[in-house]
């Protein structure tokens, strides 16, 4: 488990790089703000798993028990402890919280794939720009990196047809 959050993280250099070296003319605002917002919420996904961590424990074989993110411990109910803050034996958990701060890291850090690349043809198959745009003057969905850059690309891109 914690491995995929490393893993999950680990990314986020790679692609500073690729947007910073090869994007568009504001390439290094671009991969600055890519990696901020990444990193905001990783934030949220760390929080979570340090409180699953000191929520739940794993017997060893000599009997001790120590904090585990052993995914087949956290399934098991009787490893948790009674005072963590999301085990569900303790009445003030903030079970509901982590899941919303899940939910927020991980739309934060896929929101754009979601959207895809912007050329559609370059998309990926399931993207919102692969199934509904059919070329890269005529997209569904536009995300622009600043309100000036909006307002030059809406003039660029859309005809007054199309922002009627």
């Amino acid at each position: 488990f914690f491995l995929f959050y490393v893993f999950w993280e680990v990314m986020l250099l790679p692609m500073y790089f690729l947007i910073g070296i090869w994007g568009g003319p504001r390439r290094e605002y671009a991969a600055i703000k890519f990696f901020l917002y990444t990193l905001f919420g990783s934030i949220f996904i760390l929080l979570v798993m340090i409180g699953l961590y000191f929520s739940s424990t794993e017997t060893l074989i000599d009997g001790t028990k120590v904090f585990t993110f052993n995914m087949l411990a956290l399934m098991d109910q009787a490893n948790y402890t009674a005072t963590g803050i999301l085990s569900p034996f303790n009445p003030n958990n903030l079970r509901l919280i982590a899941y919303i701060a899940l939910f927020v890291g991980f739309a934060i850090k896929t929101v754009r794939t979601t959207r895809g690349a912007t050329n559609p043809a370059e998309a990926d198959n399931g993207t919102i720009r692969k199934d509904f745009a059919s070329d890269i003057e005529h997209n569904i969905v536009h995300g622009s990196d600043s309100t000036e850059s909006a307002d030059y690309e809406i003039v660029y891109f859309f005809n007054d047809l199309e922002l009627a």
